[in-house]
């Protein structure tokens, strides 16, 4: 495994971290107000975006 795949696998793992988090906050309705709402959105656009750029990566290094 190149170091680029041990880092990848760990963002994956941060993401779904995350995923997981603000999903179970959701579900079990805690601290609800629109601040934290709003903060939850937030942590989950940029989980999203940081493993979307993470995969892009990926694909670029295999074809290099």
């Amino acid at each position: 495994m190149n170091e680029y795949e041990q880092l990848y696998d760990q963002i994956q793992e941060v993401t779904n971290n995350i995923n997981n988090y603000v999903g179970l906050q959701e579900m079990l309705g805690t601290k609800r107000d629109k601040h934290t709402i709003s903060l939850h959105k937030r942590l989950k656009e940029l989980s999203a975006k940081m493993s979307e750029t993470a995969h892009e990566l990926e694909e670029h290094l295999a074809w290099d």
